[in-house]
């Protein structure tokens, strides 16, 4: 593979939305290994690692444990791994429903320009702030792997007008 062809550390990071930190770390857990080592000990990476990445980053951002992406990666069967990503959807679609239920009372609450009444305003914005927080995350990865997406096409655009 022409090195040309392989991006840096850093340039892999950039375009995955990561830390060139973040890259190292799963090589040193033998998560996510770089494409090609150079004999001067650099990094490089493909295209083609890009959506391995940011399954990896998903399910980090799930709140799985290094252990536990290890164990999901490790299976070499597809059946094995959909079995594995079930409860890991499913968990997915109910922070999705829950979000939509927030944001369902949300539109009412600005369409009637009504406020919360007789709520303890700290136990209010604790019960929002833990729902929030978790479907915060999901779609933040929705978003990151659009962003990620277009920045794959771009960059094989580029590669092919070179």
């Amino acid at each position: 593979m022409p090195t040309k062809k392989l991006l840096s550390i850093s340039e892999f990071a950039k375009i995955a939305q990561t830390t060139r930190r973040t890259l190292i770390f799963y090589d040193q857990k033998d998560i996510f290994k770089p494409a090609k080592i150079a004999e001067n000990g650099y990094r490089y990476y493909s295209y083609g690692q890009l959506y391995q990445i940011g399954f990896i980053l998903g399910l980090r951002d799930l709140g799985l444990s290094v252990e536990e992406i290890k164990d999901y990666l490790s299976d070499d069967s597809s059946d094995a791994l959909n079995k594995k990503l079930i409860p890991l959807r499913q968990k997915i679609e109910q922070r999705i429903q829950n979000l939509q239920q927030i944001l369902t009372i949300l539109r009412q609450k600005e369409s009637h320009n009504t406020q919360l009444r007789n709520t303890d305003f700290y136990v209010a914005k604790n019960a929002f702030y833990q729902r929030e927080n978790s479907g915060v995350q999901i779609l933040r990865q929705i978003v990151l792997k659009k962003k990620l997406l277009v920045r794959i096409v771009n960059s094989i655009k580029k590669l092919v007008q070179a």
